[in-house]
């Protein structure tokens, strides 16, 4: 039995993140079976693919079990997306309107397609909520892709008019995210 593993250096006992598994015959002395396995690999950064032969149970009677797996380490390329320099315009008093304005970097190691982007106030899970997010400022927008290691420029949030049940202390948050990998 030959077993492929992502990330599982124990791949020939167990199948933790198996790719793929296969019975093979036996082979005589010096002869091969090439066999292929594919995946769709979906998280960004460094992984190991790894292969064994005589999984399971060692069933095999060998001169060496030891040489039974090999792995590659290899890595998967990214976009990376941050936001910087978030600032604000005007002052925030009650009744009057004051908008915000923020830079998207791509730090990753891939170019980015297309990604969006949503200003909120105090709210921590603005990201990953559906449109409209709670105390989400304007609608979300959206740009097209981001290099490695540029940045869009400088965008802007749609106004906010703090009410009377506004006063008091409030936190901005300026969120982006690649359009393949969005969470809300």
């Amino acid at each position: 039995m030959v077993r492929w593993c992502l990330d599982n250096p124990s791949c020939q006992t167990t199948t933790d993140n198996q790719i793929a598994q296969y019975n093979v015959s036996p082979l005589q002395p010096g002869a091969f079976f090439a066999v292929t396995a594919s995946a769709n690999l979906t998280t960004p950064g460094p992984h190991t693919v790894n292969f064994c032969i005589d999984a399971v149970d060692n069933a095999v009677a060998e001169s060496n079990d030891y040489n039974n797996c090999s792995s590659l380490p290899f890595f998967v390329n990214a976009p990376d997306l941050t936001t910087r320099f978030l600032t604000m315009q005007g002052s925030p008093r009650v009744g009057q309107a004051v908008s915000f304005s923020g830079q998207i970097w791509n730090v990753g190691t891939a170019s980015s397609t297309s990604y969006w982007l949503r200003f909120c106030h105090d709210n921590q899970n603005c990201l990953t909520q559906t449109e409209p997010a709670t105390n989400q400022i304007g609608s979300d927008g959206s740009q097209n892709g981001l290099g490695p290691n540029t940045t869009w420029g400088t965008l802007n949030s749609d106004q906010w008019i703090p009410g009377p049940g506004d006063a008091g202390p409030h936190t901005v948050q300026f969120c982006a995210d690649d359009v393949t990998l969005r969470r809300g």
